[in-house]
This record gives structure tokens, C-alpha cells and sequence, in this order.
């Protein structure tokens, strides 16, 4: 359209007829018009494909299919994934809502910039149920992703804790908007089972850099658990973290990713070592916390939350 680059939104659906028009309504009503929509439906047992199927007969830019087998959440993702032909890639949530300007407020960030291989804005998160209040992720100072040395973004990372020690959302990169190809490339270059969106993101901070949006223009709806916490070794592209042997893995499995990367260019696979140290390292000192929190008196640990100098909003 008019020589503007083509956007891919992948959906992955599973059950989810009670909050799937939203999220299909949102997208198709963004103010960026040259979008193609490609929906992957896991077998549902609900409305799901129906509601599905309804939006693919009306909008032109809409693509359903559903699999002949269930994936999983990673897996269905992982297969829906090379057929967009677009140069620029968003990951979608069925239960999640998008501003009409999220896709072209990220895009004008990317635009013109190569080195930029993912842009995030500030997103809202909303508890099921309203279980919590709701809370914003949203990047500020030195803790901006745009802002911070390839060094401190991916200490900040895998520690979870921005530059002033505040909770850390760089995960959600891993749903902003993404140049397609090192999305593929990405994924291409995991030797098994993806255990974590931040292994991704990893290979976005070797690749390039990364551009951020100080406005809220996505809401999330969250049970304040991962996808690995709720369905464990049940998902096919997820492993239970709670296994022993995890952390291990998880690393090893990053620093291979890394090695055999075509994405990432050579000079920068040395990071490898570095990134497992640093998720190494805070897995460790948050399991040293654990211990020593479960240890002192009952008291003890809302005493010492209390002196903890955090903030609500990352």
C-alpha cells in the first residue's frame, strides 16, 4: 500500500470465545492499514474457530486455519510463524487489547533505523477478575531500554531489576513490534524447547537495539502466573520450571542458540558466556533470597519487603 512495509500479526487461539472478539476488533481497527492477520487455532472446544472463521469471511486481511492436532502455546506459535510475509511481525494475545495507534507509533520508531530490531510501549496489566489492581510496565531515566549500554540491558534482563532496581519488563519485547526475520531466525536457532520469552529477546539485544514508546498503547490481561506455571510439562513447547536440572538447561540451551544463530553477527557470539552468567547468577542469588526468607521468623520477611526501596510500575 502506497510503498508502506507489510505488518504480520500471528494469533494464536485456544478457547478463547469470551474475550477473542476484543482482541480481533482491536487489531483490525489499527490505523496502519497495510496489516495481514494470520490466526492459528489449537482445537478449541469452544466458539473459538467459529468467531474466528466469521472475521476471515468479512476482512480480506484476515487468514484462519486450525491444526490438526493441539501445540501447545509455544508450538502453535512456533508453526504459524514462517508463513508471514511481512517485514515487520507483532505477536498477539487472544485476551489482550491494542490502541488504534499502537502498530504505527512502534513502526515510525523502527522506520529508517535498521539497527532497530524491536520497539515496546508502555503496557497496562489487568489482573483476571480483577483479582490485584492493575499496574503499568513502563520504562523511565537510565532504565529505557533505548537508553542503556547492550551490557546493562541484558544484566537488567535476566536479573529482572531496571537501573534503579525497580521490577523489569524487557520480556514484553517478545510482543511489541519485531522485524520478522530475526523473530524467525530466533526461533530457527533453539536447539529444543524454548523455556522462556527472555531467551528470545536475548537475541534481539546481540542482533541490534531496541526503540521504546513512552505511551500506553496495549493492555494485558494477566493471572500473574507464566505460561510454563500453568500448564507446566502439559504444553508442548514448555518444560515445568520447577524441575532441578532447569536452570542448567536453560542456559546451555541459550548459549547454543546463540552460537548457531544466523542472525547474530559474529563478533557479538561472544556475549554467550555472559548471558548465562547473568541468568546463572540472579537464579541463584533469587534462590538464596528464598532460603534465607523462608528461614527467618514469619515477621521477618513483610518487615524487611517494607524497607525495600521499589516501585509499583516498571
Amino acid at each position: 500500500m502506497n510503498g508502506r512495509p507489510l505488518v504480520t500479526i500471528c494469533l494464536p487461539t485456544y478457547n478463547g470465545a469470551h474475550l477473542v472478539r476484543r482482541a480481533l476488533d482491536s487489531l483490525l481497527a489499527q490505523d496502519y492499514p497495510n496489516i495481514e492477520l494470520l490466526i492459528a487455532d489449537d482445537l478449541s472446544s469452544d466458539d473459538t474457530p467459529r468467531i474466528c472463521e466469521e472475521y476471515a469471511a468479512r476482512d480480506p486481511r484476515v487468514r484462519f486455519r486450525r491444526n490438526a492436532r493441539n501445540l501447545g502455546a509455544w508450538g502453535n506459535f512456533a508453526h504459524l510463524l514462517p508463513e508471514a510475509r511481512g517485514e515487520y511481525l507483532l505477536w498477539a494475545s487472544q485476551d489482550d487489547w491494542w490502541d488504534p495507534r499502537f502498530i504505527s507509533a512502534l513502526l515510525a520508531t523502527m522506520e529508517g533505523h535498521p539497527e532497530v530490531v524491536a520497539a515496546l510501549p508502555a503496557v497496562r496489566f489487568t489482573y483476571v477478575d480483577d483479582v490485584q489492581p492493575s499496574f503499568l510496565s513502563r520504562f523511565s531515566g537510565k532504565s529505557r531500554p533505548d537508553r542503556q549500554s547492550r551490557r546493562a540491558l541484558l544484566k537488567s534482563m535476566f536479573s529482572k531489576r531496571g537501573a534503579e532496581g525497580e521490577m523489569n519488563r524487557t520480556n514484553m519485547y517478545i510482543h511489541g513490534l519485531v522485524r520478522t526475520r530475526s523473530f524467525q531466525a530466533a526461533m530457527a536457532a533453539y536447539p529444543g524447547v524454548i523455556l522462556h520469552e527472555r531467551q528470545i529477546v536475548c537475541h534481539w539485544v546481540l542482533k541490534g537495539r531496541f526503540a521504546y514508546v513512552d505511551e500506553v498503547l496495549c493492555e494485558k490481561l494477566t493471572t500473574g502466573t507464566s505460561v510454563a506455571e500453568r500448564h507446566g510439562a502439559k504444553t508442548a513447547f514448555v518444560v515445568a520450571r520447577t524441575q532441578a536440572f532447569l536452570p542448567v538447561r536453560y542456559a546451555s540451551d541459550m548459549v547454543r542458540s546463540i552460537l548457531r544463530s544466523s542472525d547474530i553477527p559474529p563478533a557479538r557470539k561472544a556475549w554467550a558466556a555472559a548471558c548465562a552468567w547473568y541468568y546463572l547468577s540472579s537464579w541463584a542469588r533469587k534462590q538464596l533470597e528464598r532460603a534465607v526468607m523462608t528461614a527467618l521468623p514469619k515477621s521477618a520477611p513483610q518487615a524487611l519487603a517494607g524497607r525495600r526501596k521499589t516501585k509499583p510500575t516498571a
